[in-house]
C-alpha cells in the first residue's frame, strides 16, 4: 500500500512563505497542500465577491505537466468540475490564470513533476511495494502451514497421550488386576518365606 508524502501549510498571512507565485483578485487562498501520489496541488480558496482571479507562476523544476518531452496541460478541478485557464509560459516557469465564481471552495491542479516527482517514480514505487506485500504474503503463507502441521502434530500426541492415560486409568482401577497383582505378592511373598525355612533347616542339619 502507498503511503501518500503530503505536506500541508496554512498561509497565515500575505507574508508567508510559499514554494511558488501567487497573485489573488478578489479571491483569498486559506491553505494549500501537495498529493504527491498524483502529483497535484490542493488550494482552499475563498472568493470574496462574485468573481476572482487566481494567478500562479510555478518553477519547472518544482511543479510541471510534460509528456513524451513536450509541454502538456495542467488539468484543473475546481469542487469537482473542469475548469478552463489562461497559460504563458517561458523555460523556466509556467504561469495559470484561473477565473473562479464565488461559490467555489476548492482547487486542485494536476501535473506530470512535483518536488521531483513524476508518475512514474509513483507507478514504480506502488509496483515495488506490491512486490514486496507478495512476498510478505508468500512468507505469511509458508509460517502459517509450518503453524497448522505443528498443531495437528500437537493434536495427535495429545490424543494419544490421552489414550493412554485412559488405559493406565483403566489397569490401575479394574477390580480384577488388583486382584492379580495382590496375588502375585502373596506368592512371591509366600516362595521368599520357604526358601528361607528350607535354607535354616539345612543350616541346622548340617550339625547332625
Amino acid at each position: 500500500m502507498l503511503v501518500a508524502i503530503a505536506a500541508t501549510t496554512i498561509l497565515l498571512d500575505a507574508n508567508a512563505s510559499i514554494p511558488f507565485e501567487i497573485s489573488e483578485t478578489g479571491v483569498t487562498v486559506k491553505s494549500y497542500q501537495f498529493d504527491a501520489e498524483v502529483n497535484s496541488i490542493i488550494l482552499e480558496v475563498q472568493v470574496s465577491g462574485s468573481e476572482g482571479t487566481l494567478e500562479m507562476t510555478f518553477d519547472r523544476e518544482f511543479f510541471d505537466a510534460i509528456y513524451q518531452g513536450q509541454d502538456d496541460d495542467f488539468l484543473v478541478i475546481a469542487d469537482g468540475d473542469l475548469l478552463a485557464y489562461h497559460e504563458t509560459k517561458t523555460t523556466q516557469s509556467r504561469t495559470i490564470t484561473l477565473n473562479l465564481v464565488s461559490n467555489v471552495d476548492e482547487v486542485e491542479i494536476f501535473g506530470s513533476h512535483l518536488m521531483g516527482r513524476t508518475v512514474e517514480d509513483n507507478i514504480s514505487e506502488i509496483q515495488e511495494q506490491n512486490m514486496q506485500l507478495l512476498d510478505e504474503k508468500e512468507l505469511l503463507t509458508k509460517q502459517v502451514s509450518i503453524l497448522s502441521t505443528e498443531l495437528e502434530d500437537m493434536t495427535v500426541q495429545e490424543n494419544l497421550l490421552q489414550e493412554e492415560n485412559e488405559k493406565l486409568g483403566k489397569t490401575i482401577f479394574d477390580p480384577d488386576n488388583l486382584i492379580k497383582e495382590t496375588e502375585a505378592q502373596a506368592n512371591n511373598f509366600g516362595s521368599a518365606v520357604m526358601e528361607q525355612i528350607n535354607a535354616f533347616t539345612n543350616w541346622i542339619n548340617s550339625f547332625f
